[in-house]
C-alpha cells in the first residue's frame, strides 16, 4: 500500500520527549545561532513535546572542543531564553557519543555525557561505513556496569543495509535502538526509509527520536509518517513512555520480535 494511503493512527497531543537533536547555537554541526535554536524549540513545542535531552556530538573528530562542561552550560543559557520567551519546554543535557578507538578510554575517564545528563542510558553512534564488529563485546561491557547503551540510527549503517538480521542479535545482547524519524521523510535515501518501514514492522525500535540539525519546521511531518507506519499504542511507546523512562533511569518497555 502506498504511504499516503494508509490510515493514520493517533498522534500524541501532549508530553513528546526528544532525545536526539542538534539543538544547541553554534556547539557542532546542528543550530547556528540562537533564534535557529529557538525556532527549533517553538516547533517541538507547537507538536506536543514537553521535554528535549539535546544530544550534541561528543568525541567526534570533527568536534574536538565540545565537552560535557560546555552542553550543560549552553542548556542552561537556552532553557533561560525558552523561558524569557514563554516556550514550553524543558532542556537536559545529553551527548551523542562517537564510538571509535577511543571510546573506552572517554569512558573510563568519566568523559561521556548520558542522555538526560545522568542516569544509566549513552547514546552512541559509529561511524556510517564503520564494520562495527565488537557490537555484542561493547554491549557486555557497559551492561555489565551499568550503562545501557543506546544505538542511534541503525537504519542508515552501511552493515545493517547489507545484513539487517543482524540488529536482533545486537538488540539480545543489551542495544536498545533508536528510530531517525527523519529517515521516514521521502525526500530522504530511499534504502535507509526502507529498512526504517522493515524495523518498524518487525518491533526492533525502542524510541523515536528527530536528530534535527536546524529549524526545518518538518517534525509534524515526520511525526505523520511514524503514524502512518505503527498503531497508536506504538507511538505513544516510541515518543513518549520509553523515553520519559530514559530521562527517569527506568528500563524500557521492549515488543516482542515480528519477522
Amino acid at each position: 500500500m502506498f504511504w499516503w494511503l494508509q490510515p493514520k493512527s493517533e498522534i500524541p497531543a501532549s508530553d513528546l520527549v526528544d532525545i536526539h537533536n542538534h539543538s544547541l547555537p553554534n556547539i557542532d554541526d546542528g543550530a547556528s545561532s540562537v533564534e535557529a535554536s529557538l525556532n527549533m524549540y517553538r516547533d517541538f513545542a507547537n507538536c506536543g513535546y514537553s521535554d528535549v535531552a539535546v544530544s550534541c556530538h561528543l568525541g567526534h573528530p570533527r568536534f574536538p572542543e565540545v565537552s560535557g562542561a560546555k552542553i550543560r552550560e549552553s542548556v542552561a543559557m537556552m532553557q533561560e531564553h525558552l523561558d524569557n520567551e514563554g516556550i514550553a519546554l524543558k532542556l537536559h543535557p545529553g551527548s551523542e557519543i562517537w564510538c571509535d578507538d577511543r571510546f573506552e578510554q572517554r569512558w573510563e575517564a568519566g568523559e561521556l555525557l548520558p542522555v538526560g545528563g545522568d542516569g544509566p542510558y549513552l547514546l552512541i553512534e559509529f561511524a556510517l561505513r564503520d564494520p562495527m564488529l565488537r557490537m555484542k563485546d561493547l554491549a557486555f561491557s557497559m551492561t555489565t556496569q551499568g550503562i545501557r547503551p543506546i544505538l542511534a540510527h541503525p537504519e542508515r549503517y552501511d552493515v545493517l543495509l547489507r545484513k539487517p538480521e543482524l540488529i536482533h542479535e545486537w538488540k539480545e545482547s543489551g542495544w536498545s535502538m533508536q528510530l531517525d524519524l527523519c529517515s521516514l521523510l521521502l525526500n530522504g535515501v530511499g534504502s535507509v526509509r526502507k529498512l526504517a518501514r522493515t524495523y518498524l514492522k518487525q518491533n526492533v525500535f525502542d524510541l523515536g527520536a528527530t536528530d534535527l540539525h536546524g529549524p526545518t519546521g518538518k517534525i509534524g511531518k515526520m511525526l505523520e509518517l511514524l503514524s502512518r507506519e505503527v498503531d497508536t499504542d506504538e507511538m505513544t511507546r516510541l515518543l513518549v513512555t520509553n523515553p520519559q523512562r530514559i530521562l527517569r533511569g527506568e528500563y524500557l518497555i521492549q515488543l516482542d520480535p515480528e519477522d
